[in-house]
């Protein structure tokens, strides 16, 4: 790191390895980075998106802190961007983010980000953005594993990540759920356009499926496996998020009722088809209906 960065970031530097290192985190990738990591003050005009707290250039390997942000919140979270980056001949790799070298374009920013915030709250307990991105890779974890997926974003193993993703659901769909995501949590920057629910009703399908597949594998006891399953899909269903920028509340829509139906169907879950909702009145009473 060069000298008049490390003065101004030292002690959050030292701290950032210490805690890494009693938790036994890989920072290969980061101490190979960290010898040309610049990091500088700037001002929201120096900044990609304007009023960030801060950014990673991976293509530079620099981290931009906002002056007028809050520090510590933010070098947390771009120190470990800095220990993800990796790059072959087509792409670099920032964590589970893919950046093609030619066209510039970005696959898996949002689980990225929401993994990085997870990551920075829970070991620096600095973790107050993009709280709608953490949630879908919480939920994303359920099925792929929180140790897994940690792994291949320390390793900056976007390939690796996939195919874990894929022993769940088609590899086609994997790429189809992290593109509607980008698409859905960035459509205002990207696309220059509201975001559309039906983007976020078809990531929700898709983790619907992926963890009944999950669920099926781990030959558990039907009814263990029906209660976890109807958690995990009540859980996905109608989520209110805080937008941070307006503060409103949000309301995200859950899967579609076909693949709700589908995954009980295949778990032999009774419930009433009302057309427009599903009531799951008669698996809960069971019981009651049989005696």
């Amino acid at each position: 790191m060069d000298e008049a960065a490390s003065s101004k970031f030292t002690k959050y530097l030292k701290k950032f390895i210490k805690v890494c290192e009693n938790n036994n985190i890989n920072l290969s990738v980061f101490f190979k980075n960290l010898e040309t990591l610049k990091i500088s003050y700037v001002g929201d005009k120096q900044l990609s998106m304007p009023n960030a707290y801060g950014e990673y250039d991976p293509g530079t390997n620099e981290i931009k802190i906002n002056k007028k942000g809050k520090k510590e919140n933010t070098i947390y979270h771009e120190f470990l961007h800095a220990a993800t980056k990796t790059e072959d001949d087509t792409h670099v790799y920032v964590g589970l983010c893919a950046i093609n070298k030619k066209t510039k374009s970005c696959i898996g920013y949002s689980i990225n980000e929401g993994l990085t915030e997870l990551l920075a709250k829970h070991y620096f307990k600095h973790g107050e953005s993009y709280n709608r991105e953490q949630y879908y890779t919480l939920m994303l974890s359920k099925i792929i594993g929180q140790d897994k997926m940690q792994e291949f974003y320390f390793d900056g193993d976007f390939k690796g990540f996939v195919e874990e993703f894929s022993k769940y659901i088609n590899q086609d769909v994997v790429y189809d759920f992290i593109m509607l995501l980008d698409r859905y949590f960035n459509s205002k920057q990207i696309y220059k356009k509201p975001s559309d629910d039906k983007d976020i009703i078809a990531c929700n399908s898709i983790l619907t499926e992926a963890f009944t597949n999950r669920i099926l594998k781990e030959n558990l006891p039907l009814d263990i496996a029906q209660d976890i399953l109807m958690n995990y899909i009540d859980e996905l269903t109608n989520q209110t998020f805080t937008d941070l920028n307006t503060g409103q509340q949000q309301v995200i829509p859950g899967p579609s009722l076909a693949v709700i139906k589908h995954s009980f169907d295949r778990m032999q879950i009774e419930y009433i088809d009302n057309g427009s909702s599903i009531d799951t009145t008669p698996h809960f009473n069971k019981e009651l209906i049989k005696n």
